[in-house]
């Protein structure tokens, strides 16, 4: 039997319906992950080619960058555009997924040291429903880069991303503590403790690359130049 894109489904478990959650989890197999998750990705790709009209009309909006691609004889379009985001957007939301993956695991094991009863299976499943989150952060992403030529819509839209970004991170501990029954707070904390390090580790490598690089030496050889 074919399997829709249940979008509606999706969104509703995405706001923290726990029966959608339930009645998604009755079905649950590895056929069905797999088709929700090539509808989803077929939404991203429908979203991009959208969005390369709006970067082409960006780019036309800066005579520089047109001065810029006629001089290197770099032919620019919306299908251009499209064709070079659309590798990257696959790539990306593969590791989306992945990433998404990392978390259940991540979760799993605290739960274990919780003495919780849960399979392996039933903690990826709910987070894997969890990606319709990159169709949300893309489509926010979109309308970030349509309201460029409108000042006061793109700090709008940015504070609509950040305050995405955290409900998100909500979203992943609550659906856990709707799978395992343990504090939301509990798996709340072990994320944000995770991308703290991250971060950090991220930070100390840029700051040591950066650190490394004859700043100095580049900037005397342009002062040499002008």
């Amino acid at each position: 039997m074919a399997i829709t894109f249940p979008i509606k489904r999706l969104i509703r478990i995405s706001l923290g319906n726990v029966n959608e959650m339930y009645f998604e989890f009755q079905k649950a197999s590895g056929k069905r992950i797999l088709a929700i998750h090539f509808w989803t990705l077929l939404t991203s790709i429908f979203l991009t080619f959208l969005s390369s009209f709006v970067h082409y009309s960006n780019f036309l909006a800066v005579p520089e960058l047109q001065q810029f691609t006629q001089a290197f004889n770099i032919v620019i379009s919306p299908i251009s555009i499209f064709a070079a985001y659309l590798p990257v957007n696959i790539i990306t939301f593969i590791l989306f997924l992945i990433g998404l993956f990392m978390i259940s695991l991540l979760f799993f094991i605290v739960s274990k040291l919780l003495k919780s009863t849960i399979t392996l299976n039933v903690a990826v499943y709910p987070m894997q429903l969890l990606g319709i989150f990159y169709v949300y952060f893309q489509l926010i992403t979109i309308l970030m880069f349509l309201s460029t030529k409108i000042p006061i819509l793109f700090p709008i839209f940015t504070l609509i991303l950040f305050i995405l970004m955290i409900y998100f991170i909500y979203r992943l501990a609550k659906t856990f503590n709707q799978v395992t029954g343990h504090s939301t707070f509990i798996y709340l904390f072990t994320l944000i403790l995770v991308i703290a390090m991250i971060a950090a580790i991220l930070g100390y490598f840029i700051q040591s690359v950066m650190s490394n690089l004859p700043i100095a030496e580049y900037t005397a050889q342009a002062e040499n130049i002008q």
